[in-house]
C-alpha cells in the first residue's frame, strides 16, 4: 500500500513538472501582448507617427526618431501603470526593463512572465540570464509578438547552474517577452535577468 501511494506520488510529481514545464510559453503572454499593441496603435496615433500602408511598418515613423518613440513609450508607461493597478499586471507579467538588473525567486513549479511595455526601435537585443541561489532547475523561453499576435520562439533552455547570454536578431516592431519556469517540486530557482538594446 506504501508502495502505490509513492508510486502514485512520484506519478503526480512527474505529471505536474511536464504539464508546467511544456506549457505553451509564447502564447501564455497573447492576451497582454494584444492589448499592448492596440493600445500603442492609439497611442502613435496620438503623438503622430503612426502610417497606414498597404506594406510595410505602420509604426516605422514611430521608431525613425529617438524622442518620437520616447514619447510613444512614456504614454505606455501610464497605460502599463494604470492596468497594474486593476490587478493586470499584479497576478500576470512583469514589464521587462532594458539595462536593469531584474531578480526574482521562483518556489516549486512556478513561472513568471516578464514582457516590454511596447514595440522594440532597435532590431538587436543582448539577453542574459544567470541562476543566483536555489535547488530547482531553470526552464527559459524567449518569444517575440509582432502586431498581428503571431509569436516567434527565439531562445529555449535550461538552465541548472551559471549563466547564459545570446544577442537576438529581428526584434524591431515587436513585443518581447521572457518566460521562466522553476522544474522542481518544492525546490527555489533564484535568477537575475539583464536586457539590453543595441
Amino acid at each position: 500500500m506504501v508502495g502505490r501511494i509513492r508510486l502514485a506520488g512520484a506519478a503526480l510529481s512527474t505529471f505536474l513538472s511536464v504539464a508546467v514545464a511544456h506549457a505553451e510559453p509564447c502564447g501564455s503572454v497573447a492576451s497582454i501582448a494584444a492589448d499592448l499593441w492596440k493600445k500603442y496603435g492609439e497611442v502613435a496615433k496620438q503623438v503622430g507617427c503612426y502610417a497606414a500602408q498597404a506594406e510595410g511598418v505602420p509604426y516605422a515613423g514611430c521608431y525613425a526618431a529617438a524622442s518620437t518613440y520616447e514619447k510613444t513609450a512614456k504614454e505606455m508607461i501610464s497605460h502599463w501603470n494604470q492596468m497594474a493597478k486593476g490587478g493586470w499586471a499584479k497576478i500576470g507579467p512583469r514589464e521587462l526593463e532594458f539595462g536593469r538588473r531584474l531578480d526574482g525567486t521562483l518556489v516549486s513549479v512556478g513561472e513568471r512572465v516578464f514582457i516590454t511595455r511596447a514595440p522594440l526601435n532597435k532590431d538587436r537585443v543582448e539577453l542574459r540570464v544567470r541562476k543566483t541561489g536555489g535547488r530547482a532547475e531553470g526552464s527559459v523561453t524567449v518569444c517575440k509578438i509582432d502586431e498581428k499576435g503571431k509569436s516567434t520562439k527565439l531562445w529555449d533552455f535550461d538552465l541548472e547552474e551559471g549563466s547564459k547570454s545570446r544577442k537576438l536578431t529581428g526584434v524591431q516592431n515587436h513585443l518581447l517577452s521572457v518566460h521562466l519556469d522553476a522544474k522542481g517540486i518544492t525546490k527555489k530557482f533564484e535568477y537575475t535577468l539583464r536586457a539590453t538594446r543595441e
